[in-house]
């Protein structure tokens, strides 16, 4: 079901532009940090799982931001890789229209942006996909320098005392749980844990807890929430990377449950109606409005790809760029190889 207006409310479009703005300035200084660089201790473990493990247990016992030197030493060891201060939008806007309606403090969808890079990153560097093929093991690097980003998004949100120390410990926590679900996912052979693993909508959701002033219930229904639209978002990418899943992972739910695109993509309708009537559930308020927005957006592209996608089992970027919401949210061509970093 397309939305009854294509074009995003007016709270998606400030907080669009306003997260742009923040992830701009703070790419910018991690581009300008001068030090003398020193490998992070963590970019000694040459298995990528193990590296972020070990940053995580560091970082919960350790300072609100590394040093400037590993800081330092990461960036350049990226080498021309351009960092992207687009490629988390989808995710920004989605975490940070349900941080609005939890009342989190803090601009944490900033973080969550780069967080999503990072997560795509780590993925491809796994499955030797996408952007394997022209970046390799530098993967491992790139994502370090996105965690950088993220760390700098949160470090700003305690500079400028919208969260406090305890709570950014809390939410390090709580992503350390998300990343830990994520690597696992590697290792699901049933489709349905993978399938979960792989998006952990709610526990994403739950980073948010620690600086939120939603009671219980609105809790529990957002990350009820945002695990179905984390479960549809993965089966719409499973459909996408599915011919390519075939040649390379094998890792995609489809693949693994035996079932087809058409069927993929009625699963993942099912559950963004299901995710709608939770979020209506709550009252046709105005906080509510950016929710149900993104969710129609998201069912209009299923939509499309059920309609095209079935039909040829390729993923073009033609396909994307047909759904006007989702151009609309934002303002430029989805590339295919970035699509839907929701959660």
């Amino acid at each position: 079901m397309a939305p009854s207006n294509t074009i995003p409310p007016a709270s998606i479009r400030r907080l669009r532009n306003r997260s742009s703005l923040r992830r701009g300035l703070i790419i910018r200084d991690y581009l300008s940090i001068s030090a003398k660089p020193r490998t992070p201790p963590y970019l000694r473990e040459t298995d990528p799982v193990a590296s972020h493990i070990m940053r995580s247990e560091l970082d919960l016992a350790g300072p609100v931001i590394r040093p400037a030197v590993e800081l330092a030493y990461t960036r350049g060891m990226i080498g021309d890789y351009p960092l992207n201060a687009d490629g988390g939008a989808l995710t920004e806007v989605c975490i940070g229209v349900m941080a609005d309606i939890l009342g989190s403090r803090g601009e944490l969808q900033v973080a969550a942006g780069f967080f999503s890079s990072m997560v795509a990153c780590m993925d491809d560097l796994l499955d030797k996909e996408a952007s394997y093929d022209r970046f390799g093991e530098r993967l491992l690097y790139i994502s370090h320098a996105y965690r950088d980003l993220m760390d700098m998004a949160l470090a700003e949100e305690v500079r400028r005392g919208e969260i406090n120390l305890e709570e950014l410990r809390a939410i390090r926590s709580r992503l350390f749980d998300v990343i830990k679900t994520l690597i696992s996912s590697e290792e699901a052979t049933d489709p349905q844990t993978y399938l979960y693993r792989k998006s952990c909508g709610d526990r994403v959701i739950g980073v948010l807890f620690p600086t939120a002033s939603a009671g219980c219930d609105v809790r529990q229904r957002y990350a009820e929430i945002g695990r179905l639209t984390g479960e549809a978002g993965q089966l719409i990418d499973d459909a996408m990377d599915l011919e390519y899943d075939r040649k390379r992972s094998g890792k995609n739910h489809i693949i693994m449950s035996g079932t087809d695109i058409g069927s993929a993509l009625g699963m993942a309708e099912k559950r963004i109606t299901k995710a709608r009537g939770l979020a209506r559930g709550l009252g046709r308020t105005e906080r509510n409005q950016p929710v149900s927005w993104i969710l129609d957006a998201l069912s209009d592209l299923t939509g499309i790809l059920g309609r095209h996608l079935g039909r040829t089992g390729k993923a073009a970027t033609s396909l994307l760029n047909l759904s006007r919401p989702l151009t609309s949210l934002l303002q430029r061509s989805l590339p295919a190889d970035q699509f839907l970093l929701w959660f």
